[in-house]
């Protein structure tokens, strides 16, 4: 597990990220590969739209929640700055 922590640390979060992003696709991929009766091709597509579908399904959810709760750190920065200013 150190040497694990230390390759994370090692290559930085961006690289990270892509890795991590990489495996969640192989893990999508891999279904495609164990079917006898399809083409790779078409379970690749597949797999691929599924994933497309989850992630549109997962912003759909989240990104009003997401949206309110910066805006509402945006009023309460704004609210703080304009009572700073009325305070001096």
């Amino acid at each position: 597990m150190i040497k694990v922590k230390s390759f994370f640390n090692l290559i930085g979060k961006k690289a990270s990220f892509f890795f991590t992003l990489a495996l969640a696709c192989a893990y999508f991929v891999v279904p495609s590969f164990a079917a006898v009766d399809e083409t790779v091709v078409t379970n690749m597509t597949t797999a691929f739209t599924s994933v497309k579908e989850n992630f549109n399904a997962i912003v759909a959810a989240i990104g009003p929640i997401a949206v309110g709760v910066a805006g509402i750190f945006i009023v309460w920065r704004l609210g703080v700055r304009f009572f700073k200013s009325i305070a001096k």
